[in-house]
């Protein structure tokens, strides 16, 4: 949970939560590059208009807290989001998609560094992805993982509910 003070805390799950499953990746610093991290969740609401609603806070989160503490000595600045409907913008893949990007800074990494998060949803599902860039990574490289992982995730919830030609 993202508190008044634009700090992340954890936090129980939502009343309307069943389940919600986070996993952490990176790309190892090699050939000069630094170390990428990503951040897949997805999370099974009890019906749609739920997960839409974490849709709709999580646009919320952005205006409120452009600038959110992650964790001490890492932060994200400078966001701005953007939240389009199946249909609106090229999104023919989702019912619903949010995506927010800024500047990622770390004590340990440094920065600023390109950070992006995209979230989808579909039915009582949703999936976000999100990339903490790094030296000798690019915007479009950042966001290009993050798109590849939020797309695979979506298809594979389509999958579970039997939805996947849709």
């Amino acid at each position: 949970m993202l508190d008044q003070g634009c700090v992340w805390q954890t936090s129980g799950l939502p009343e309307d939560v069943l389940a919600t499953a986070t996993r952490h990746f990176h790309l190892p610093a090699e050939g000069g590059r630094g170390r990428v991290r990503l951040t897949t969740t997805v999370t099974v609401h009890r019906d749609r208009t739920e997960s839409g609603w974490e849709t709709a806070h999580a646009m919320e989160e952005v205006l409120r807290c452009p600038r959110q503490v992650l964790r001490d000595g890492e932060e994200i600045n400078n966001l701005l989001g953007a939240s389009f409907y199946l249909g609106e913008q090229l999104n023919g893949w989702t019912e619903d998609a949010f995506n927010e990007f800024g500047e990622y800074l770390s004590e340990a990494d440094g920065g600023p560094y390109r950070y992006v998060w995209y979230q989808a949803q579909f039915g009582p599902v949703t999936v976000a992805v999100a990339g903490k860039g790094a030296a000798g990574f690019t915007k479009q490289e950042i966001d290009a993982l993050a798109v590849q992982g939020t797309s695979r995730l979506m298809l594979q919830a389509k999958l579970a509910l039997a939805k996947g030609g849709v």
